[in-house]
């Protein structure tokens, strides 16, 4: 404070002084004799024009010369108010440049507060140091508010000291946010500590909705013992939200006589009266239904909440999505629901499928946490994908939250069906994880349509996959309903390449040769330019590798509205995620057809590749968009080939040997999957298979093992059927070798060999011939 009045000393001094000098002149004048000619107020301008004066308060701040940030900090914001913010950012410069502690930096926050910093990050002509004094100043604030050992420290003194020294520590726990919650709610859960309870409240009363939040989360997982602090804070702090949850408490046969008295007590306090049984069954039911279908709210799309470790045995914090932490709130509820009535078997199946859904949805965002890697292109997650054989994990993950209620094969397939006609795909996922783990083929003995099948049709594309993989390994012959579909379901896997795949629906050429281009330009292998709405739903739900469709709003033959509800309604194309462009006039229109369309956006024309990219991030992170890495579709297309193989023999009806050559055709330019495309091939040995394993052999773009693999392939391909190939091809590969004179050996004697395997069935044809004239 003395440096400061020492600076507002000498600024009034110089201030006066300026004064004072200017007053001179004016005195003078008023002195002048009468009739003496007055100056002129408004001379005429000269050459040399004379530079004004310096301010004098800016002077003073400058001859004060700051040394320290305290100093420097002070000049800038009084030089900002006197409209000099060259030297203010200055001053600024110094402060960045020079060494700052976190304890210069919190004494700084501490004497000028939080509104100078604001200012200084919000005006872009102090930028950039204006903005790194601020993150510099409020970093080491949050730092120093949120440390764990600083926060214990505080609790402490709330609890023990007396008079006014606990007020202090009220306000620097308010000050600290959500972090303190941790060891406060600590507190509440010691009965030792009963008499400071209150305190503790008065915190986090003042910390909602966090505080609320995390009384509510702590009642599902704290065991019974310690609820009596989190019943009484619920009940001071007036949360009527946590009455379901209270109710769950209150009715738990499990916990002790003093916890649910304590637990009814709350629920009179709150709604005034204590619910009938039936009634609190219906409030925990109607709770857990609106828990689980209630939206993210916009920002909360990952929360923290608070759980009890059982190994550690204390309370830590623990990130979660929105999404998980609605539906372990609702299988909470289900479950207490199911336990206090259980003779009813509505109950039961509810507690069974909003667990599942929970296990399903936690097994599935762990995968999906260890394996995305979104990147600012808006390309799609390129990680390998967690293994597809965690069945078992998630078999005994089932079996024992689902213990009580000792689930049957015809138990998981009605769950199954349930979990599919809500839409809770993580719940059917589980269900089918466990139905493959029991290896019993008689989960798809029903007079109808087997749920597995169902889910097979699913829009999700990794529970249609799961499905799949269940039924062909428990009835590899197809000998149920539905078989045909499923056929056509493992085609479309063994299509996949891994590749980035788009496509493109525009009435004009240009637009769509523009579009094609950026997407090139941004990653894309494969992008399929087509006219109308009509080839729209042709080539699109063929497309497994197909991670955008871009559509012009002015796509007919059907109109743009009428392709993309038919296009969702196609389960292989349900979740690709649509752009919806246009140009300015016809905006309002592809606004109003994407408020109806799910996984889809309206935009205008994209301008760039830049542009474009931005646009895909945005729509491919909407709720629904499926999100497949390029590895995991890679390796569902590598299961689906080996399926395939089994099938190549004696295909099933509905799988026809055309669809089989083309899909083993389009193998041989995939990386990885060439192997298994040989093998195809060479069990097909039709005509078609025969000349690709010909011209594989053949490549000279491939390496000589693989061109091997493939000569053994039409090897075996001639054996089982003779040579199929054309008199022209077989002449095509005489010349081929024949080219090959200077070639490399081993390449001249695997073309050698090719022909070796094409003339051996005409030389037995002359040997029996000779045997036998």
């Amino acid at each position: 404070m003395g440096e400061h009045r020492r600076l507002q000393r000498v600024a009034i001094i110089v201030a006066m002084t300026a004064v004072c000098l200017l007053a001179l002149p004016l005195h003078g004048a008023r002195a002048e004799a009468p009739g003496r000619p007055v100056a002129n107020p408004n001379p005429a301008p000269t050459d040399e024009q004379v530079a004004p004066p310096e301010d004098p308060a800016v002077a003073a701040i400058l001859a004060a010369n700051p040394l320290t940030a305290r100093e420097r900090v002070r000049a800038a914001i009084v030089l900002l108010k006197l409209g000099r913010v060259d030297l203010a950012k200055q001053m600024l410069q110094k402060v960045v440049s020079s060494p700052l502690d976190p304890v210069t930096l919190n004494a700084l926050h501490q004497e000028f507060g939080s509104a100078p910093f604001f200012e200084f990050a919000s005006r872009p002509d102090l930028a950039p140091e204006g903005g790194q004094l601020a993150q510099l100043v409020f970093d080491a604030v949050r730092q120093f508010r949120t440390d764990p050992s600083r926060l214990q420290s505080l609790v402490d003194r709330l609890c023990q000291e007396t008079g006014e020294g606990w007020v202090q520590a009220v306000r620097e726990l308010i000050e600290a946010g959500t972090p303190a919650t941790v060891p406060l709610i600590t507190v509440l859960l010691d009965p030792a500590r009963l008499s400071v309870w209150p305190r503790v409240e008065t915190v986090l009363a003042r910390l909602r909705p966090e505080s609320e939040e995390a009384l509510i989360s702590l009642l599902l997982s704290v065991p019974e013992e310690k609820k009596m602090g989190l019943i009484h804070a619920v009940t001071a702090l007036q949360i009527k939200s946590a009455v379901p949850y209270l109710l769950a408490t209150a009715t738990c046969q499990k916990c002790s006589l003093e916890v649910r008295g304590a637990a009814r007590a709350a629920v009179e306090a709150l709604v005034g009266a204590i619910p009938s049984a039936r009634d609190s069954v219906r409030l925990m039911i109607r709770e857990a239904e609106a828990v689980v279908k209630s939206p993210v709210p916009l920002g909360r799309e990952v929360v923290s909440v608070l759980q009890w470790d059982a190994a550690t045995g204390t309370v830590v914090f623990r990130q979660m999505t929105y999404e998980l932490w609605r539906r372990e709130r609702a299988a909470y509820l289900a479950e207490a629901a199911y336990a206090l009535s259980q003779d009813d078997p509505q109950l039961r199946d509810l507690a069974a499928v909003l667990n599942l859904e929970k296990l399903g949805f936690g097994h599935r965002e762990e995968w999906t946490q260890k394996t995305a890697q979104p990147g600012q292109d808006g390309h799609a997650p390129t990680e390998s994908a967690r293994p597809a054989d965690d069945f078992a994990a998630v078999h005994q993950e089932v079996d024992r939250a689902l213990a009580a209620l000792k689930p049957t094969l015809d138990d998981m397939n009605r769950w199954l069906d349930r979990c599919l006609d809500q839409g809770w795909n993580a719940g059917a996922w589980a269900a089918i994880a466990w139905l493959a783990e029991e290896k019993n083929p008689a989960a798809l003995q029903s007079g109808a349509v087997p749920p597995l099948v169902k889910a097979a049709r699913a829009a999700d594309r990794s529970l249609r996959f799961a499905a799949l993989r269940t039924v062909l390994e428990l009835a590899p012959g197809g000998a149920f309903r539905g078989s045909s579909y499923l056929w056509q379901e493992l085609l479309f896997f063994a299509r996949g390449t891994g590749r980035r795949e788009a496509v493109v629906a525009t009435p004009s050429p240009a637009e769509g040769a523009q579009l094609a281009a950026y997407l090139k330009t941004i990653g894309f292998s494969r992008v399929v330019v087509v006219a109308t709405g009509g080839d729209l739903l042709r080539v699109a739900p063929k497309m497994p590798d197909c991670e955008v469709i871009l559509a012009s709003a002015a796509i007919q033959n059907p109109p743009v509205d009428l392709t993309l509800q038919r296009l969702r309604s196609d389960p292989h194309a349900a979740q690709i995620p649509v752009l919806l462009y246009a140009e300015s006039e016809w905006l309002p229109r592809a606004d109003h057809v994407a408020q109806t369309i799910p996984v889809s956006i309206s935009v205008a024309t994209p301008q760039s590749p830049e542009d474009l990219a931005g646009l895909i991030a945005r729509v491919s992170g909407l709720p629904g968009a499926d999100r497949t890495p390029a590895a995991q579709r890679l390796e569902q297309a590598r299961q689906a080939l080996n399926w395939l193989l089994v099938l190549c023999d004696s295909p099933p009806q509905g799988v026809s040997i055309v669809d089989l050559e083309q899909i083993a055709t389009a193998a041989l330019d995939t990386p990885g999957q060439e192997t298994l495309a040989i093998e195809i091939l060479a069990r097909l040995a039709t005509p078609a298979a025969q000349t690709q394993l010909v011209e594989a052999a053949s490549r000279d773009n491939w390496p000589l093992e693989l061109r091997v693999k493939a000569l053994g392939g039409f090897r075996e391909a001639v054996e089982k059927r003779g040579v199929q190939l054309t008199t022209q091809q077989i002449l095509r590969q005489y010349e081929r070798y024949n080219q090959s004179a200077h070639r490399d050996p081993a390449v001249q004697k695997l073309l050698g060999l090719i022909l070796d395997c094409i003339e051996t069935p005409a030389r037995l044809r002359e040997t029996r011939a000779a045997l036998n004239p």
